[in-house]
């Protein structure tokens, strides 16, 4: 069994999917948008959205899709995006990427649990708990 977040954006789910691929690295596995699938009664202008995205990095998996056209904007829930990482100079790395057009809730940091970790709400409105255990 294995669980994969599943994040939903507000049209812009294209836009984040890239940065999370420039963050991260990995493959794009698939993408379909609202035009490939039959009868989703969406616009013209609308038809170019992503329908179903996989981002593919590591062992690590993300589904990501625009909210279906005339719903109601999604806001950001009680879900948290927690990230823990093998090496320090990556944690660096990715805390200075998702912070670019996003709010750091808490600065990276060396904090008393013996770890560096960082709280940030990307650009995409997505929350992010990084954390890199130093070894004792």
């Amino acid at each position: 069994m294995k669980l994969v977040a599943y994040l939903n954006f507000n049209g812009n789910a294209e836009e984040a999917l890239k940065k999370y691929q420039s963050i991260f690295g990995g493959e794009i596995t698939y993408m379909q948008r609202y035009k490939d699938a039959p009868d989703m009664g969406v616009s013209d202008a609308y038809k170019e959205k992503v329908l179903h995205a996989r981002l593919l990095f590591g062992d690590n998996l993300i589904f990501v899709s625009d909210n279906f056209e005339g719903a109601p904007p999604l806001v950001s829930g009680n879900i948290t995006l927690s990230m823990n990482f093998d090496d320090e100079a990556t944690i660096d790395r990715v805390y200075d990427a998702l912070k670019d057009g996003g709010t750091v809730e808490m600065p990276l940091e060396d904090t008393f649990w013996n770890a560096k970790y960082a709280s940030i709400v990307d650009a995409y409105g997505i929350p992010w708990s990084l954390n890199y255990m130093r070894e004792s």
